[in-house]
């Protein structure tokens, strides 16, 4: 049966099949701020009680959800993974608690191959650069984009303590195992979209500004490291041909915690990583959408991006809702429901 917020949170955290893989799709850090005694009591009473130093709600509900996708995903048969920094073996299931190369890896929906090559998109669900949301921002949203006629991937990408340009290296080589494993999906290697939430976001919107700079570094790794896809992926494209940016944080100019998790606290990398300082003519086409009344990531960062594509003649559309706050995924049941068929008709 699938969790409810009827369940608690000892009873999510005592499943054997759910337990031990839960903080794969859930941030279970946030549970610190979770009364012991409450861990008993249904997380409908959790949500309605406790609130987190920032001033959201206990994500109650994203916590079931989570709980669902995690069994969903590792019971599946459609559902398989890729390792990225090494060749693909049979059963491969990434350790995410590793938090390295050996965990960077791409989620795959196991489907026939479609009569005509497919736009594909590379997920990067937020968490910010500590943290990544699996479920509400990658395999939900996944799934949703194949069911709209697209091949959808998502990506595990390095956290802190890796920083900078590390997860922009595992994107990297996300694009380029696209690319070159397109015919084996039935995607189109010319409409390759990444969509970020939050800090995938920020990575994705980095991608787009620094994708020459990343692949060099990247590749330079893979030589070393792994010849036979260094080999492989020689004459592979790097550039992507759209992004999608929900709402994410852009300008690092103020922004401490992702900025500090995704590089040290190193100054000298604060103005290269405000993108919106950073677009140039020839950035990707671009979709940004967020909430105004967004209080994790200031709606700020969606204006910004907005005017620096405008400033720059960069096709791009962006769209502000009233409510849906952050984290909101799909949008379902809030004023943003409707971003993503706005983003597949601008996309087309």
């Amino acid at each position: 049966m699938p969790f409810t917020l009827q369940d608690s949170i000892q009873s999510i955290l005592s499943d054997p099949n759910v337990g031990c893989r839960l903080d794969a799709f859930f941030p279970t850090d946030l549970l610190q701020f979770v009364p012991k005694d409450l861990w008993t009591h249904p997380l409908q009473e959790v949500g309605e009680t406790v609130k987190m130093p920032w001033g959201m709600p206990f994500g109650a509900a994203a916590m079931v959800r989570a709980a669902n996708g995690a069994e969903e995903m590792f019971t599946s048969p459609d559902v398989r993974f890729v390792p990225l920094w090494g060749e693909e073996t049979e059963g491969y299931v990434p350790d995410y608690s590793a938090n390295d190369k050996s965990s960077t890896s791409l989620l795959v929906l196991n489907r026939d191959l479609p009569e005509k090559p497919l736009p594909a998109v590379i997920i990067c669900p937020g968490g910010a650069y500590v943290s990544l949301a699996r479920e509400n921002e990658g395999y939900t949203v996944a799934k949703r984009m194949e069911a709209a006629g697209w091949r959808a991937f998502v990506l595990n990408y390095r956290l802190s303590p890796n920083h900078w340009p590390e997860p922009a290296k595992d994107l990297a080589l996300a694009v380029k195992y696209v690319r070159a494993n397109a015919d084996r999906y039935g995607a189109d290697p010319n409409r390759l979209m990444v969509m970020g939430y939050s800090a995938g976001g920020h990575l994705c919107a980095s991608y787009g500004a620094w994708y020459e700079e990343i692949e060099s570094a990247m590749m330079a790794d893979l030589q070393q490291e792994v010849p036979v896809l260094w080999e492989k992926y020689q004459n592979i494209p790097m550039r992507p041909d759209m992004i999608c940016l929900s709402y994410a944080l852009v300008s690092c100019m103020e922004d401490e915690v992702c900025f500090g998790n995704l590089t040290g606290g190193e100054e000298s990398l604060r103005e290269k990583l405000s993108i919106e300082r950073q677009v140039r003519p020839g950035y990707p086409k671009t979709f940004v959408w967020a909430c105004e009344d967004d209080e994790l990531v200031p709606v700020d960062n969606s204006r910004w991006m907005d005017a620096a594509l405008e400033k720059a003649g960069v096709p791009h559309l962006m769209k502000l809702y009233p409510t849906g706050g952050h984290g909101c995924g799909l949008g379902d049941g809030t004023s943003a429901s409707g971003w993503l068929e706005e983003m597949l008709a601008f996309m087309a």
